[in-house]
């Protein structure tokens, strides 16, 4: 599991090719495969962290939000917290005003 997190993690460092190459819905469908079966919390953040990168790639700010939304409270405590908490507070996203 730990391959198949870091392979996205590579794969979401050239966010143009992401988006241009198709592959973003790819690495979604992977993700939402991958998560039920993570064995811990910290990684179970990653992988929707990953999730929200994704989504902000292929311009989809609102599902970026509800996964957002949804991570805080999980990433309380982890290193993720503080980038979940830098995505919440951007104001071009805009998390507070989208439902």
């Amino acid at each position: 599991m730990r391959l198949e997190l870091d392979r996205v993690k590579a794969a979401l460092e050239d966010q143009d090719a992401v988006a241009a190459g198709g592959t973003g819905d790819r690495i979604l469908r992977e993700l939402r495969r991958l998560l039920p079966s993570l064995p811990t919390r910290v990684d179970s953040v990653e992988a929707i962290r990953y999730q929200i990168e994704t989504n902000l790639v292929l311009d989809r700010p609102a599902e970026a939000c509800r996964l957002l939304a949804q991570v805080r409270p999980l990433s309380r405590g982890t290193d993720f917290e503080a980038g979940i908490k830098r995505f919440l507070a951007d104001s071009e996203l805009n998390c507070a005003n989208r439902h």
